[in-house]
Parts: C-alpha cells; sequence; structure tokens
C-alpha cells in the first residue's frame, strides 16, 4: 500500500477497514473511525461512501458470500483474503447501491484487484463481478418452502444458526421481518443533556443550521438526525459541548424505567461507557451519588471524559468484576441499575460485524455470569429500594430464564409495574422488546422491588 493517505479513495480505505474487521477482529465502528481520523482532508461525499461501503458489506455479507459462490468455481475459501474482501464490496455495489453504475462498481473493484493482487486476481474480479450482474435476477436462491432457514440465511445474511433459533421460536414471517430490520441502517440518534440544555432549544440549533433533525415519540429528550449536511459544524459542537449525546432510543428508555430520585444512592454496576449512568445522572439532577463499576479500566476512562462533558460530578467509578460487591455495604443503594453483559443479539442493526462473531453457545455461556452479577447487585439494593435488569439481547435464556429463576430464588424481591411509556411498556413490570414488533433495537428490561 502506499504511505500517502491523499491517493486512497473510499474503496480502499473501505477495504483497510474490513481487512482489520476479518484479519484482526477489530470492531468495524473503531476500526472506521481511526481510518475517518486518519484521513481529515477526505471529502464529505467520499466519508459517507466509505461508511455506507463497510457497514453494508458488513451486513450483507453472507448474502454477498452466497452469491459469490455460485461463480468462484475454486470457493470462496481458496481465494487470498483482500481479493475476497474487494468482490464483497463489488457485489455489494452491484445489488445494493443503486446510485453507483454497475460499469464503475466493476472498474473500480479490478482496480483495486490489480493493486492489491496481480493480473490473474484482477481477470477473475472482472469477470467475477460482470456475471453476477448479468445473472443478478436468477440466481438459484434456496426454495423458501423446503428450506425456510437456508433460504433466510442466504436472502436475510444472518448465520443459519440463528435463523434456526428464530424460526422455532417466532414462526417464517416474523424472522424474516426480524433479519430485515437489522439489515437496515441504524438511524442517529441522541440524547439531549437536560443538565445543559432541553430538547427543543437543541432541535432549534440543529435545525436552524439545516440538519433535518424530529424529535423521538418514546424518549423525552431524544433526537432522531435524519440528515445533517450542513450542519456537521453545529452537531461536532453541540457533542463536544456535552448538550447531545449518541444513544440509542431503547437504551435511553432504561434510566426512565428506573427513574432514580434526586439525592439518591445509585449502583450501576456495568456502566461504562456511560450511556445510561449519565442520563441517571441528568434525571437525578446532578444530585446524590452514583457508583460505576465496570471491569476494565480504560472503559471506565471513557466513562469519566463523558462525564466531565456533560458536567456531571455525583458519579464515581470504580473497576471491579460486579460479581463480587463487597466493597459496598449490604443494602447501601436505593437504586441499581443491573444492565448486565448478553450476546446482544437484539442490537445487531446497529453492530453490523457482530451478528458473524458469535456462536450457537453464547446464551449458554453468558447467561450463568449476567445471572451472578444480578444476584451481587441484589444484594446492594436496600429493602424498599429498585433495581431495573436489563440487556440488550432477545434471547429467552439471559432474559426470561434469568428473571424466572431470580424470582424463584428471591422471594424478598417482587415485580414492580413500569409506568414510564405506556404505549410501549403497557403498565407490565417487564417487557422483552423485539424489533419485528416493537419497530425499536431489542432490549429486555424488568422492574423489582425489593421487600425485605
Amino acid at each position: 500500500m502506499p504511505n500517502n493517505q491523499k491517493l486512497k479513495n473510499a474503496r480502499q480505505l473501505a477495504l483497510e477497514v474490513l481487512l482489520a474487521v476479518a484479519a484482526e477482529e477489530a470492531y468495524s465502528n473503531l476500526a472506521l473511525s481511526r481510518v475517518l481520523n486518519s484521513n481529515p482532508a477526505l471529502p464529505p461525499a467520499e466519508r459517507a461512501l466509505l461508511t455506507e461501503l463497510v457497514y453494508g458489506t458488513l451486513r450483507m455479507q453472507s448474502t454477498i458470500d452466497y452469491i459469490l459462490g455460485c461463480f468462484v468455481k475454486q470457493g470462496l475459501a481458496k481465494l487470498p483474503l483482500k481479493i475476497l474482501l474487494i468482490l464483497r464490496l463489488g457485489v455489494y455495489q452491484l445489488l445494493f447501491m443503486e446510485r453507483i453504475p454497475a460499469s464503475a462498481a466493476v472498474n473500480e473493484s479490478v482496480k483495486l484487484a490489480k493493486r492489491y493482487g496481480h493480473q490473474g486476481t484482477a481477470s477473475l474480479t472482472n469477470a467475477v463481478l460482470r456475471n453476477v450482474e448479468r445473472q443478478r435476477q436468477s440466481l438459484p436462491w434456496p426454495e423458501a418452502a423446503s428450506q425456510p432457514a437456508e433460504y433466510l440465511a442466504a436472502v436475510g445474511s444472518h448465520p443459519l444458526w440463528l435463523v434456526q433459533q428464530w424460526l422455532a421460536r417466532f414462526g417464517f414471517a416474523e424472522t424474516q421481518a426480524l433479519c430485515e430490520f437489522d439489515n437496515q441502517p441504524a438511524p442517529y440518534t441522541l440524547r439531549v443533556n437536560t443538565l445543559k440544555s432541553n430538547r427543543e432549544e437543541a432541535l432549534a440549533r440543529l435545525q436552524n443550521a439545516g440538519a433535518a433533525a424530529e424529535p423521538l415519540e418514546l424518549a423525552p429528550e431524544g433526537i432522531v438526525l435524519a440528515a445533517a449536511k450542513g450542519a456537521e459544524a453545529q452537531l461536532r459542537e453541540l457533542l463536544a459541548q456535552g448538550v447531545l449525546y449518541p444513544q440509542q432510543v431503547s437504551s435511553m428508555l432504561a434510566a426512565h424505567v428506573l427513574q432514580p430520585q434526586p439525592g439518591s444512592r445509585v449502583l450501576d454496576v456495568c456502566a461504562a461507557p456511560g450511556g445510561k449512568t449519565t442520563h441517571l445522572a441528568a434525571l437525578m439532577q446532578n444530585q446524590g451519588e452514583i457508583v460505576a463499576l465496570d471491569l476494565h479500566e480504560h472503559k471506565l476512562r471513557l466513562l469519566q471524559e463523558n462525564a466531565a462533558r456533560l458536567g456531571i460530578s455525583c458519579i464515581r467509578t470504580q473497576a471491579a468484576d460486579s460479581r463480587d460487591l463487597s466493597m459496598l455495604p449490604e443494602g447501601w443503594a436505593d437504586y441499581v441499575l443491573a444492565d448486565v453483559p448478553c450476546s446482544g443479539l437484539g442490537v445487531l442493526r446497529s453492530r453490523p460485524d457482530s451478528r458473524w462473531r458469535k456462536q450457537p453457545a453464547i446464551s449458554a455461556e453468558i447467561a450463568p455470569v449476567a445471572y451472578a452479577i444480578l444476584q451481587a447487585a441484589a444484594g446492594r439494593l436496600r429493602p424498599g429500594g429498585v433495581m431495573l435488569f436489563s440487556t440488550c439481547t432477545i434471547s429467552e435464556q439471559e432474559n426470561e430464564g434469568n428473571l424466572a429463576r431470580f424470582l424463584a430464588e428471591n422471594p424478598n424481591f417482587a415485580p414492580e409495574s413500569i409506568e414510564f411509556a405506556p404505549q410501549l411498556f403497557g403498565g407490565a413490570a417487564s417487557l422483552q422488546a423485539l424489533p419485528q414488533r416493537h419497530g425499536i433495537e431489542g432490549f429486555f428490561y424488568a422492574k423489582l422491588r425489593r421487600l425485605s
């Protein structure tokens, strides 16, 4: 590769990011951020193209690989990794980016194959992509009726084992809708930091600068940003000032479900990077004390930076394994947020590479860890206090299973009605938000009160 970064265009840089994800197991969002930050002169249109190429190719990876498997006679496993990634980028442009002419998608991919391979791999790239373009309307997909799992895994670009689980639980139509939800770009949502501003003021500043911004229905501080064209400087300023904080709507709901009061003591057992923690602090008007724990010091430093930018002083951080909370007296907390480790199967839309990292046993492996944290956290809650058990997964084993076990083993805890957002929660004590039914990321919430 040339050392001169200015020579690299969006497709070259997308290849770099995908290579880091595939070869180094880098997280796509972090790898993409590094590339964007190291190429500040990249024009806005190229930055947008780079972002779509990375996330889109990762989302549709198994669909793309199924298509490539129809045309690469020697099999994908025998291809050099860079050539496989170039082919994936090319197919994504051909089939999922209508504004890019097919000739450009093919020719630019061939240029990359020459740059990072040789004449033979360039000829292969050219032949495969031209065949994909010619035969795109007659691809031999699995039969939906006789092979529903194979069909949805190929067309819906999800691991076969996961599709099989969802089919057994939800049936074909809902599984298809869930795959389709995950394959849409996640909206850019922001939480207004009410310690510094309010939603009306923040919306006005964004809209006056030309942004397409609207209020979120479910979260009173939430904003969805459809487009920031022309308002990028204003957005960066609001983020730097701590007026806005990027956060998914499902994540914003957690603090409102727990609803800690100003002056209270709160334990957040798995806090970093601090989206929910800082939201709790805002609802508490920065009055009281939040003990925020996380296993990793570097993640806590990020939480501290976020809190400082947001103008929050009531958070005390500590590195700890939350299965052992002996550093706090029993009954110390008025409120506990137990947003425990999980498989993350509810947020695949916003983490496009994560679906390919997960294995069938992930829920069985992580559910006991989450339960141990939940049990430890319960012991730090005072009688009469409230605990929120939450995850960002849709796994029954991790959610409903752990909740049922907890209530059976802790008769001094009882479900507590959730009064927030009745259009979503309906006053129930727990909810599994499902993307295909509720239109939001798949979070689980269970509100519990300690009786004695």
